[in-house]
């Protein structure tokens, strides 16, 4: 008699998981159409990334508007304050005044300061590619691989309660480049 139970616990298990990331994945995508229409996406990320043979840890501030993303520096205080403004495919770096344009600043990879402008870019255009919850300690997440460009993978947790994005991991070939823990999202 228990073995005749176990399959149709299973099943029954699978659909309620099936379900709850189908439920994670509408609120995602309708979450993703008020950030598209919001003039701009405010917030704190503290990126770690891999850069080469080195990790760089900094807080970026991070201003996307529509058309135009502006992220400063807050930490290390070494370079506190360096300014990138991203315009479709074009970036100047600014610092006390000097100005100096640098092309396109994911060129040659996933830099530091492109992280920021990167996930707010998913977090207003990528489509859920898939997602599921998640637990962290008492509190409910929602996950979501966000499908935003052919070159970069990214996956995203969603407080899920309120929907506000709290971290984001960039990987190239399933090894992971960078990630974002966001603070103080707003939109």
């Amino acid at each position: 008699m228990g073995r005749k139970l176990i399959l149709p616990v299973l099943m029954i298990t699978l659909l309620l998981t099936a379900c709850g990331g189908a439920a994670a994945e509408r609120e995602i995508e309708a979450r993703r159409d008020a950030y598209a229409a919001a003039d701009m996406l405010c917030f704190t990320a503290r990126v770690r990334a891999d850069v080469g043979d080195t990790v760089f840890r900094c807080t970026l501030s991070c201003e996307a508007g529509r058309e135009e993303t502006e992220v400063r520096v807050v930490e290390p205080e070494l370079i506190a304050g360096v300014t990138a403004r991203l315009r479709s495919g074009e970036t100047e770096l600014a610092y006390d005044g000097v100005r100096l344009s640098v092309g396109d600043l994911t060129a040659a990879g996933l830099p530091p300061l492109a992280a920021a402008p990167l996930l707010a870019q998913a977090l207003r255009g990528g489509h859920v590619v898939r997602a599921w919850r998640e637990k962290d300690g008492d509190r409910a997440l929602y996950a979501a691989e966000l499908f935003f460009s052919d070159e970069w993978e990214l996956t995203v947790w969603f407080d899920a309660e309120t929907l506000t994005p709290l971290r984001g991991e960039f990987s190239k070939n399933g090894v992971l480049t960078a990630s974002c823990e966001i603070e103080d999202f707003t939109y």
